[in-house]
């Protein structure tokens, strides 16, 4: 039932979101996590990546404060900018799908194809093994005797069950 629900395989879960409630030209989709909860996602991903890593790895080789919060001010700037692009591309294209869905409508699906398999194959899996491992090194300091690669792995399993458990739960845990 659920490959009928998503508009003809797997490839729907993915890029659409899954089954429901009708768009308007592409196939359904369901709504598994609210505002709140996406944004917390979000948040927890964004932030949280950036304050493990940057600070403490690349703030020693900027010399100076001023350095450091000029870093951070222009890549906040970076970031609104982006954030700003995609949320006028969500209210120019109001359907689920995110990149995947504005590059479908500008470029057709054979470049979205292209997206949509970059960001399942090398995009996510990349960024979650980089904030695992990071984890896995700060997690390494405090229990000397756990490898960073395993605790890596066991938190992105652990993480993964959780969410597959139920996405509110996954949200709560961001």
């Amino acid at each position: 039932q659920l490959w009928a629900a998503c508009g003809g395989g797997i490839w729907g879960v993915f890029f659409w979101g899954g089954g429901g409630a009708e768009d308007e030209d592409g196939p359904p989709r369901f709504v598994t996590a609210h505002r709140c909860e996406a944004s917390a996602i979000v948040l927890a991903t964004i932030i949280g990546s950036g304050i493990f890593t940057t600070t403490g790895k690349v703030g020693p080789s900027l010399v100076s404060e001023f350095n450091v919060y000029a870093v951070w001010v222009v890549c906040a700037l970076l970031a609104l900018c982006g954030a700003l692009t995609m949320g006028e591309l969500g209210a120019m294209l109001p359907r689920s799908g995110g990149g995947y869905a504005f590059v479908n409508r500008g470029f057709g699906p054979r470049s979205s194809s292209f997206v949509g398999l970059q960001l399942l194959l090398f995009g996510y899996p990349i960024s979650i093994a980089i904030i695992a491992l990071v984890m896995g090194g700060y997690l390494n300091d405090v229990l000397p005797w756990c490898p960073p690669a395993l605790s890596a792995g066991a938190v992105v399993v652990a993480i993964t069950l959780l969410n597959c458990r139920s996405t509110t739960l996954g949200a709560g845990a961001n």
